[in-house]
């Protein structure tokens, strides 16, 4: 199951990543027939409101992979520091 995990972080940080490469190379890439991929790089090179979204897009899928789909590695330096914090609230009453 540990692959699992791995496959939907990395998955979801390439979805990020194929979003905000469109957004930023849609203007520049040569697409000579008529076709749905044409469509589409026209309107990630021409409307500025599917940028914005996209990006947003891009940025959100990048966090779901950090928080939920986060490695073990990552998770385990977290508890380590976690438990090497020191506890500040060590007192007694109110």
């Amino acid at each position: 199951m540990l692959w699992l995990g791995r496959l939907l972080f990395h998955g979801t940080l390439l979805a990020a990543l194929f979003l905000g490469g469109l957004v930023v190379f849609a203007p520049s890439l040569p697409v000579a027939t008529d076709s749905l991929w044409r469509r589409v790089v026209l309107t990630f090179a021409e409307d500025s409101i599917v940028r914005r979204t996209a990006l947003a897009g891009a940025a959100g899928l990048f966090v779901t992979a950090i928080v939920f789909f986060r490695p073990a590695v990552l998770r385990a330096k977290a508890a380590r520091a976690r438990l090497r914090k020191e506890d500040v609230n060590n007192f007694a009453g109110a």
